[in-house]
Order: C-alpha cells, then sequence, then structure tokens
C-alpha cells in the first residue's frame, strides 16, 4: 500500500513538476484564440477600430498578467518599478522635450507617476493592448495593410541603431509581436514603459522566457505634424535610454520598435472617406468615358476619311471609264 501510495505521489510530483514547466515555457498571462484578429472585441472604439482593420489570420491572444509575489520579485530585482528609477525615466525624457514655445500647439507630453504609492500592487491586472502570436508566418506590413495607410509616412522605427524595415519583417508561426495602443501622443512616453514591461522587463511571465518577439511598437492618434514630432522625440530619448546604465534595461534593444501612425477614425470620417471614394470612382469613370469617347470619335473620322477616299477614288474611276467609253462611242460614229 505504501508503495502504491509513493508511485502516485511521484507521479503527481511529475506531472506537477511538467506543468509548472510548461507554465515557465508558456508565460503566466491569459490566452485566448481568435479565428480572425477582427475578432477581438474591445469597449475602447479607437482600440476596435485598430483590431477591426487588421489582416484576418487567426491568433493567440495574451492580454492580462495578475500581479503575485513572484512578479513583485521580478520588478523589484529587474529595478524599473522603483521610484527612483521613474524619477530617472522622468528626467531622462524632460531632456529631450524643448520649451514649450517649440512645441506643437497646445500639445504637452505627460509623465510617470512617481510616488512610490503608484507602484503596482496585490491585486493589479497587467494589460497588454496587442500581444499576438499566429498560426501561419506574416509579414507585419501584410498584417497592418489596412491600418497603414502610407508606410513612408505612417511609419517610424525608433529602434536605437537602427533596425529592419517595417515592409520586411517577417512574424513567424508562434512568435509574437507586442504593441500599445494610445489616442492622445502626449502619453507616449507612459506607453513606451508600458511597452517595456509587456515585451522585456516581464517577458517570462507574460509569453515565456524562450518566446520570441519578431516587433514591438505603438499605434498613436493625432494629426500627422504631432505623429512626425513625436517620432523624433521618442528615437532621441530610446538612443539615450539605450546607452544609460539604469534606462538600458527597458528592452532588448535587437528587437524593432515601431510607431505607427493610426488617425482617428469616427462616423464623419468613415463618411467623408466613403464620399471622397465615390467622387474618386465617379471622376475616374468620367475620364474612362471621356477617353472612349474620344477613341471612338477618332475611329468615326478615322473611318470616314477612309470612306470618303474609297468614294473618291471610285468616282474617279467610274469617271475614268465613262470618259474612255464617251470617247470610244464617239470615234465610232466618226467613221
Amino acid at each position: 500500500m505504501s508503495m502504491m501510495l509513493l508511485r502516485l505521489l511521484l507521479l503527481l510530483a511529475l506531472s506537477l513538476e511538467g506543468c509548472m514547466a510548461n507554465r515557465a515555457q508558456l508565460g503566466r498571462s491569459s490566452v485566448a484564440n481568435f479565428a480572425k484578429i477582427r475578432h477581438i472585441e474591445s469597449r475602447n472604439f479607437f482600440e476596435a477600430g485598430i483590431f477591426s482593420r487588421c489582416y484576418e489570420i487567426g491568433c493567440v491572444r495574451r492580454e492580462s498578467l495578475k500581479f503575485d509575489d513572484s512578479i513583485g520579485k521580478n520588478l523589484e530585482s529587474s529595478g524599473t518599478a522603483s521610484q527612483s528609477f521613474r524619477q530617472h525615466y522622468n528626467k531622462a525624457w524632460q531632456s529631450v522635450i524643448p520649451k514649450a514655445e517649440n512645441m506643437p500647439p497646445s500639445f504637452e507630453y505627460s509623465s510617470l507617476p512617481e510616488t512610490s504609492g503608484t507602484a503596482p500592487g496585490k491585486g493589479y491586472n497587467f494589460q497588454c493592448d496587442m500581444c499576438l502570436s499566429f498560426n501561419q508566418d506574416v509579414y507585419l506590413c501584410t498584417l497592418f495593410k489596412d491600418i497603414v495607410d502610407d508606410p513612408g509616412r505612417n511609419v517610424r522605427s525608433v529602434t536605437p541603431g537602427g533596425s529592419a524595415p517595417f515592409t520586411s519583417v517577417l512574424v513567424r508561426t508562434n512568435h509574437y509581436i507586442c504593441f500599445e495602443i494610445t489616442e492622445a501622443p502626449e502619453k507616449l512616453f507612459e506607453k513606451i514603459y508600458q511597452l517595456s514591461r509587456v515585451s522585456h522587463v516581464l517577458k517570462s511571465d507574460v509569453i515565456g522566457k524562450e518566446a520570441q518577439i519578431a516587433a514591438t511598437g505603438i499605434f498613436v492618434n493625432g494629426d500627422q505634424a504631432v505623429f512626425d514630432f513625436s517620432c523624433e522625440k521618442v528615437q532621441e530619448f530610446l538612443v539615450k535610454a539605450a546607452e544609460d546604465d539604469k534606462l538600458g534595461k527597458l528592452f532588448n534593444w535587437e528587437v524593432p520598435i515601431f510607431l505607427i501612425h493610426t488617425p482617428y477614425r469616427n462616423l464623419f470620417t468613415a463618411i467623408e472617406e466613403v464620399n471622397q471614394n465615390l467622387n474618386e470612382s465617379i471622376e475616374a469613370m468620367r475620364s474612362e468615358i471621356k477617353e472612349r469617347d474620344q477613341k471612338m470619335r477618332s475611329r468615326i473620322k478615322e473611318r470616314d476619311q477612309k470612306i470618303r477616299s474609297e468614294i473618291r477614288n471610285i468616282s474617279s474611276e467610274i469617271n475614268q471609264s465613262l470618259s474612255t467609253k464617251l470617247d470610244q462611242i464617239i470615234n465610232l460614229m466618226a467613221r
């Protein structure tokens, strides 16, 4: 009896060890499977709009990670959750921000809260806006082709030292992308901090130590001028961060970081886009009709000229034939 009990305990221990190993490999964040990314729902209209325009491909979403003692220890050992780190972070990005008169109108970046009471604690849930893996290989530009109107203007790599172009980043099967989403460009530096936690600082807890991340970044709303300005400042900040002893812990700097401009699309904007597309279609049809009309007129004119030429030739031949016959008749009568 004791031998059987020992075997059962051994099997239970092995099973538990296997579960723990699998858990460590896959991470501990929530897991949800979707047949298509567009099926992902969100209460945030801006966020939902981004998911709804993603490429139709199956995915696994890792969204939520509940704080516990283990995560607390990981954060503490990383050094990125302390009050002194947040103060250092704020000071670093404030150093790249110009004076108020050189900022875009009515625009000001927000900073991280620095008081010790704002650090994550028991019951806190870390949220990942877009942490996804896929059931097949897919290029990042294909994934976001209906979101990004013009990659040259709407996507910027802010990776220190540069990275692979947006159009050539391939996300392998079961590899991940980690993106944050914000309607407010002034929240970019807070989002960078959140992105750091998901994609690097707590990566082992979120998706597993061995998981591969193909690309990271932030989707941001706002007009083009603010986006261009933000890209410049974010890149300047990240270059400084990569060279800083403390801030260098924020990211794995070998993974590409992109800022993607995604202007807010409300109902009015959608109607305007439909109206614009309709006008463009009508104009294209008019141009095509005009071109066909010109071709037809040209063909008719060419055919008319050809017919007239044929008639002249026939008329000339008839006249010549009649003249010859008339001469013959006159000659006969003269005899």
